[in-house]
């Protein structure tokens, strides 16, 4: 479920924690589906493999064990041609019974995610942890503008600090600030 969905559905203050809670269960999930799709692959490359060499495809001696598939790319190229072959359909039926089993769960989620309800958002900015605009007069502005000043100058031995003290425009501030 996408992650705006699941905030929609929230009051304004519990908007984090859902937020923490479905990041946490995409990331278990894909931890499963990474590890399911491992041992699919391997359970697959296991029984076609043992398929091959039943069939005198693959010698017994050029046998490739499941936990060696991954890195198995370099070992399989200095095999004899039909023996490449072999292995090349193996790798291609392994990771095609992958896509099926993952296909599947993917459909399951789709037909799951349907019976969901339908939700609006119309909440805008209406929570407790938004960020706040603090209203300032221009003094404080003034004052805030000094500070920063002071500290760029700090950090750069004093050059800025003349120019920008020249001039009250907060363009020529940012621009001096960025051009440092």
């Amino acid at each position: 479920m996408p992650l705006f969905a699941v905030q929609a559905r929230q009051k304004g203050e519990d908007v984090g924690i859902a937020t923490s809670i479905q990041v946490f269960a995409r990331s278990l999930g894909t931890a499963f589906g990474v590890a399911l799709g491992g041992v699919i692959f391997q359970n697959e490359w296991t029984k076609l493999v043992s398929n091959n060499v039943a069939k005198n495809r693959i010698p017994a001696k050029m046998v490739i064990p499941s936990s060696l598939a991954e890195i198995a790319y370099e070992k399989v190229k200095e095999f004899p041609e039909s023996v490449q072959n072999a292995y090349r359909w193996v790798y291609s039926d392994s990771m095609r019974t992958v896509w099926w089993v993952m296909m599947g769960l993917s459909i399951v989620g789709l037909l799951i995610s349907l019976t969901a309800r339908n939700d609006e958002i119309r909440g805008g900015l209406s929570g407790s942890q938004n960020f706040q605009d603090k209203i300032t007069t221009p003094e404080e502005k003034d004052a805030d503008h000094q500070k920063a000043i002071i500290a760029i100058s700090d950090l750069q031995g004093g050059e800025v600090t003349t120019y920008v003290k020249n001039t009250k425009n907060r363009n020529m501030l940012q621009w001096a600030f960025i051009g440092t």
